[in-house]
């Protein structure tokens, strides 16, 4: 029952409402007035034009950044850059330990000697050297001896029964060498024809004995395998004579070269009976198969083959020359 007057109390609060609606309807809308009955209503207007676009608002506040997207792809590699300044030398590190000594290779492959890393060379020069002789070894008035002297002494009390080496350096005056080239009154010491015994007879009967070597050229070679380049500059002449020659040579510890040819040359005049020339003469060659160490190079005056003895002169009134040289072998 309770909820039947309920509805009905709802339902006339609802057709209140409504009514009032109407009037206040009815009193907004313009008066009407129609004679002779009012008419059907007319047909609805039509649109009205657009207004005009209103103005754009303003820019939004930034949005929150979004979450992080997955990495991409690795890009290409750039272009290598500039080199840096060179950092400070960093400390020395201790000396590693000592490796075990390997096994010996197999010998190596023979070759040829390739050229020599610096010059060896020599020249003996002479002013006026003004030699007469016909035969025998240039510049030989004077010998240097290396002496060994000794004494002895059976009349002499300090020196009964014993000796006494002394060592000396002296310049002995040798003789004339003969056109064989020995030297008269003098002994050979050796098979050399550069080396002689001097047998001098000192005070209080003691005799010595002198070692004398013939003034020549002495030149030391570093190897054993190369050849000596050599070179006469100087003066020769032969004169009063007719179909006469003489011959001018080197020798290599007083032997003539054999490896490849002798070293030497000749002048040779018809006709000069009364010609006294002097003339400046060049003798040049090599020579092999000359031993390491000294060696002395020595410029000979002879006769030549098939010709007698003749008046020969060397090195009048200018410088007389000697050069040595050191040299690689030539080509086979």
């Amino acid at each position: 029952m309770l909820s039947l007057l309920m509805l009905l109390l709802a339902m006339m609060t609802s057709v209140a409402a409504t009514s009032g609606n109407k009037q206040s309807a009815q009193a907004t809308q313009s008066p009407s007035f129609c004679y002779g009955g009012c008419g059907i209503p007319g047909m609805p207007g039509k649109h009205g034009t657009p207004g005009a676009p209103g103005r754009d608002g303003r820019d939004g506040r930034d949005g929150r950044d979004g979450a992080k997207g997955d990495q991409g792809l690795q890009g290409k590699t750039g272009p290598q850059g500039p080199p840096g300044n060179k950092g400070p030398a960093g400390v020395k590190g201790e000396d590693g330990v000592k490796g075990e000594t390997g096994a010996q290779g197999p010998p190596g492959q023979k070759w040829e000697l390739g050229p020599m890393p610096f010059k060896n060379w020599k020249e003996c020069a002479w002013k006026n050297l003004n030699d007469g002789k016909d035969n025998g070894l240039i510049k030989v008035s004077r010998a240097f001896c290396n002496t060994s002297m000794y004494l002895y002494g059976s009349a002499n009390k300090a020196y009964t029964g014993a000796q006494k080496k002394l060592n000396l350096r002296l310049a002995v005056q040798l003789p004339t060498p003969t056109s064989d080239g020995q030297m008269p009154g003098l002994l050979p010491a050796t098979n050399r024809r550069d080396i002689w015994t001097v047998k001098v007879l000192a005070e209080n009967n003691f005799l010595s004995n002198f070692l004398c070597f013939l003034q020549d050229c002495v030149f030391t070679k570093n190897f054993s395998d190369t050849a000596l380049h050599v070179y006469w500059t100087g003066a020769l002449r032969i004169a009063s004579c007719n179909s006469c020659c003489k011959r001018w040579y080197f020798t290599f510890n007083s032997a003539e070269c054999s490896a490849p040819l002798p070293i030497d040359g000749v002048v040779y005049m018809a006709t000069g009976g009364n010609k006294n020339l002097h003339r400046v003469r060049h003798i040049e060659g090599h020579c092999n198969n000359i031993h390491k160490g000294k060696v002395r190079v020595g410029f000979w005056i002879g006769n030549c083959a098939s010709y007698g003895n003749a008046d020969g002169h060397t090195g009048w009134n200018s410088v007389s020359r000697i050069f040595v040289e050191e040299v690689p072998k030539a080509q086979a």
